[in-house]
């Protein structure tokens, strides 16, 4: 005989209710499922919805709509409301705001702030400020700075060479592999290199950065990921 399905663990605070739903949702049972279909397709209907209405709309009963909100982790329906409140206060996930051939103009303009505003809110709850701190500090006190990328933050490194030198401080940005090389070689104490990698898993930079601390300088990185 099947043993009856257990909530799972309470969500944590910081995470958004919907990127949750959408990644149990393939682990659901078949009626939880479709409330959670609903709360996918029309978040803004579910949050100003009754438990009956809800039941109603997703074709299921009540305990079903209870059951769904303790699988996912929440106290029961008004918990998970209170969650989906905050998950539409801070953005919808990615898989709202993909672009599809039949979005209208006003569709498109709302998915590109969508994404926008809901990136800015994941870098600010992941964010280390501490970091962030001695990485001010480091730069306030730099003799000079050189930024190291490839490809698409490689074009971060030529910006920041553009912005950084109204600070006093002379600036370069290197996007060349042997460039790169041969900045860091010449790096000394003093010297600051900012080695920006979206994957944090770029070889090359990572030898650069590598070279540039052995000879002293201190390295900072920009990453959008954790380097593992």
């Amino acid at each position: 005989m099947s043993q009856p399905e257990k909530p799972r663990s309470p969500i944590d605070p910081a995470r958004n209710v919907l990127e949750v739903v959408t990644n149990l949702k393939a682990g659901l049972r078949n009626s939880d499922r479709k409330v959670a279909e609903l709360v996918l397709e029309n978040p803004g209907v579910v949050l100003g919805a009754t438990l009956a209405k809800t039941a109603r709309r997703a074709r299921v009963s009540e305990p079903t709509v209870i059951r769904f909100c303790e699988a996912i982790g929440c106290s029961g329906f008004r918990d998970f409301k209170l969650r989906l409140a905050q998950s539409l206060a801070l953005g919808m996930p990615a898989n709202h705001t993909v672009l599809a051939p039949g979005d209208s103009p006003s569709t498109l303009a709302d998915k590109v702030f969508d994404d926008t505003m809901n990136s800015l809110n994941w870098a600010r709850r992941r964010l280390d400020k501490d970091a962030v701190a001695l990485a001010i500090g480091a730069l306030e006190r730099a003799r000079r700075i050189e930024f190291f990328g490839f490809g698409a933050s490689g074009i971060l490194a030529l910006d920041a060479q553009q912005k950084f030198p109204l600070f006093g401080v002379p600036c370069l940005a290197h996007t060349d592999s042997h460039q790169q090389f041969i900045a860091a070689a010449m790096m000394h104490p003093g010297d600051v290199a900012v080695a920006i990698s979206n994957t944090g898993q770029t070889v090359g930079i990572i030898q650069v950065a590598r070279v540039a601390r052995k000879n002293g300088a201190t390295v900072i990185g920009i990453s959008g990921r954790i380097a593992v």
